[in-house]
């Protein structure tokens, strides 16, 4: 079969089609200079070669059932960049959006209606972004940046209206096919369970930045769930995160007037990490505070 010649192929799910792609590859001229040469792809229908091209370097090519097509297009690059291509069975581009970031992974819905990519972390806008397309109005139906940017696999339901996200761990979230994310609160609860002790570190800080009102005692319960969970979350190694917890705790039991608490949690900041810069502060509270009850 002519798609041999190919590094790569897949077939559409009614195994109608089959879309062939190599990348690119580095050739040796008469100059005895080297160069990239493009990468090529082919479509075939029912085993007849329909339709072929080229591309800088196509990737993670997609077919559906009417024969449209998508590529990652991971271009000669020297800075973070990307090209999505949505092609139709007769050759015409239907989508070429271009992403100052790497892409990632992409998928096609079965009916060849609808595609999504997801790029990767960047230091730009376009970094980490999931890009919903509709191929039959050639447009961009929304963007957003998912919470998450480490996605296995989508999948389309088009009775439904809704793109699932799926991870290695077994976990999916939903987006409706307008851009809503219809998980936002099982996923904070999923969030805790991923993240890891720096992440939550962060977060209890966060939340400290935005308390008003210290007797608020569900968010203040809520700071103090987080940096005790950070303490367990793999921070073994990083004594000096581990007494920037403790640190934190310090400073939350003091807020609290707690102030026997808040003593114990600076002395074990600087045990573990004795340049802190604690000891003065931690100092003049046992001076202050000396025979007195600093229970609350």
């Amino acid at each position: 079969m002519d798609w041999l010649g190919y590094a790569q192929r897949i077939q559409s799910p009614n195994g109608v089609y089959i879309l062939a792609w190599s990348d690119a590859e580095t050739v040796l001229t008469r100059r005895g200079e080297y160069r990239q040469r493009k990468g090529s792809y082919a479509l075939f229908e029912n085993e007849d070669l329909i339709l072929s091209g080229k591309l800088q370097r196509p990737n993670d090519g997609k077919v559906a059932d009417n024969g449209n097509f998508i590529f990652n297009d991971w271009m000669f690059q020297i800075h973070e960049k990307g090209t999505f291509y949505a092609i139709d069975r007769n050759g015409e581009t239907l989508i070429r959006k271009r992403f100052r970031a790497n892409l990632f992974r992409n998928e096609l819905s079965l009916d060849g209606r609808f595609a999504v990519c997801q790029t990767a972390n960047s230091d730009n806008d376009d970094g980490a972004r999931l890009t919903f397309f509709d191929l039959k109005a050639r447009d961009i139906l929304w963007h957003c940046h998912p919470p998450d940017w480490g996605t296995d696999s989508y999948e389309f339901d088009a009775d439904k209206e809704i793109l699932y996200l799926k991870y290695r761990d077994g976990s999916i979230f939903r987006y409706s096919f307008g851009g809503e994310f219809l998980d936002a609160e099982r996923w904070e609860d999923e969030r805790l369970k991923r993240i890891n002790g720096f992440e939550l570190h962060f977060m209890a800080r966060q939340k400290i930045n935005s308390l008003e009102d210290i007797f608020d005692s569900r968010i203040v319960n809520e700071i103090f769930l987080l940096l005790e969970t950070a303490l367990q979350r793999g921070l073994d190694p990083y004594l000096n995160e581990q007494a920037a917890i403790h640190r934190t705790m310090g400073e939350m039991f003091e807020k609290l007037r707690q102030m026997n608490k808040a003593i114990e949690h600076y002395e074990k900041a600087l045990d573990l990490n004795p340049r802190i810069g604690l000891k003065r502060k931690l100092q003049a509270i046992k001076q202050k505070y000396a025979g007195q009850d600093t229970r609350s």
